[in-house]
């Protein structure tokens, strides 16, 4: 029996290839892999308790995780000679935690005691695509933008980090349709375990990608942190009221047309192609990974950008400012007494 630990990144399909196996578990499960889900959480984000936070005096798992993972145990237990699949995105969280491999120590320990033998899986993005990707989800929750030279993925640090302290097998792939094999996240992460299971991707619905934010949304979304007077009162920063706010923008900016994926202005994904050189050189040199050459826009950044935003990528302002105006208005409306 195999563990198979995915560390998912972020903006490489976590989400959705996690609701795949929790919504299909059973299937799986048929087929000889267990994907355990013992709370409401399908995205099994208790696995994060055995980080540790930085300058942290030691790990502290409380009883209602140890619980959990207890329930874990059962489940495996239950279903002798089965494979398991744990997947938490938040294990790759190198802002929020200190992902060394000494402090992985407890982790390790947990995994042993299901099994001996363990793989780690992760996908990897191409640094200027992972870097838009990863600030349209930041404006979400967040005022500013991060420079992109001062982004760096951590793909290869956090990757060696799990391949140091479980001493495991890593399989890494490029997050890239053409890459994929199949075209699809599932079907290439079920080819990868492949000699483990055999599992036909085919009578599975192949899971979707999260919507694109335009970047006339993502300029409203900034403006609102910067000028939350202009609707009456702040932008909570609070994770259910921030996910309605950008869902409202998202909304009303399919309103006014403005639906197109953005596009990074080349001397952005220069510069996010910059601070990933040595990720870009390790992923090459030791698991063979090259991606695609990101198309940037070859013009120039404007001069006078009302938000950050508008320093990494082009915005049409006619339609932002349109999607700002409904959105205030709305909002300044909803107050009146």
């Amino acid at each position: 029996m195999t563990v198979i630990l995915h560390i998912g990144f972020p903006k490489t399909a976590t989400t959705s290839l996690q609701r795949v196996f929790s919504d299909n578990r059973d299937a799986f499960s048929d087929k000889g892999l267990l994907y355990p889900i013992v709370d409401s959480d399908f995205k099994q984000r208790y696995l994060k308790a055995f980080l540790s936070k930085p300058g942290a005096p030691e790990l502290k798992i409380n009883s209602a995780i140890k619980k959990k993972l207890n329930d874990v145990k059962q489940i495996v237990a239950a279903n002798p000679g089965k494979h398991v699949l744990l997947s938490c995105e938040e294990l790759t969280n190198s802002q929020s935690f200190d992902v060394r491999a000494p402090l992985l120590s407890e982790l390790r320990k947990y995994l042993r005691s299901l099994s001996q033998d363990i793989r780690v899986v992760s996908y990897v993005r191409e640094p200027s695509a992972y870097y838009l990707s990863r600030m349209q989800e930041h404006v979400k929750s967040a005022g500013g933008i991060v420079p992109p030279e001062q982004f760096k993925p951590d793909f290869a640090h956090s990757i060696e980090q799990y391949e140091k302290a479980l001493n495991a097998q890593s399989i890494v792939r490029p997050f890239e349709r053409d890459q994929l094999i199949g075209g699809g996240i599932l079907s290439d992460f079920l080819h990868q375990i492949s000699d483990l299971v055999n599992i036909d991707p085919s009578a599975f619905d192949e899971p979707k990608t999260n919507e694109s934010l335009p970047a006339e949304a993502m300029f409203v979304l900034d403006i609102a942190r910067q000028s939350p007077k202009a609707i009456g009162k702040g932008v909570s920063y609070d994770s259910p009221q921030s996910q309605h706010f950008w869902r409202q923008i998202q909304r009303i900016s399919k309103q006014v047309g403005a639906t197109q994926k953005p596009i990074l202005f080349e001397s952005a994904a220069r510069k996010a192609e910059m601070a990933a050189s040595d990720d870009l050189r390790i992923l090459k040199s030791k698991y063979g990974i090259t991606f695609q050459p990101y198309k940037s826009l070859a013009e120039p950044a404007p001069t006078d950008p009302l938000t950050s935003v508008e320093t990494i990528l082009p915005v049409n302002r006619q339609q932002a400012l349109a999607i700002w105006g409904i959105f205030t208005h709305r909002a300044n409306k909803a107050m009146m007494p």
